[in-house]
């Protein structure tokens, strides 16, 4: 049997819900990120991307794992796709998130992308 190559909007709002109960700060990003913004599906998706407070990066995992993910793509402190067979992949990126306001992402250069 092959993977799941296809997120629905219920899996979104199983992830959502997920994201939600762990008390981490997080946002929905990438194409259902989009759509979320358009008020509509706009398209078929592979993945939910997910940003969150990179802090909670370890207790984001093992939140993740326990539920049956699986890391497919470890590529910390960037991101790390995960897997799952009820839901789907899931791509999760950690950000430093300052007081005022701003934030980072690391880069596979070893540098930051910065955000106001």
């Amino acid at each position: 049997m092959g993977r799941k190559e296809i997120t629905t909007k219920e899996d979104l709002m199983k992830v959502i819900e997920l994201f939600e109960n762990t008390g981490i700060t997080y946002w929905l990003d990438g194409g259902w990120g989009v759509d979320i913004l358009a008020g509509k599906q706009t398209r078929i998706h592979r993945d939910i991307d997910i940003n969150f407070d990179a802090q909670h990066t370890e207790k984001l995992l093992n939140v993740l794992l326990n539920l049956g993910y699986k890391i497919d793509t470890d590529w910390k402190p960037v991101r790390i796709e995960l897997y799952s067979d009820e839901l789907g992949y899931l791509d999760i990126h950690p950000f430093v998130l300052n007081e005022d306001g701003t934030s980072k992402q690391a880069d596979l250069e070893g540098g930051w992308y910065e955000f106001e």
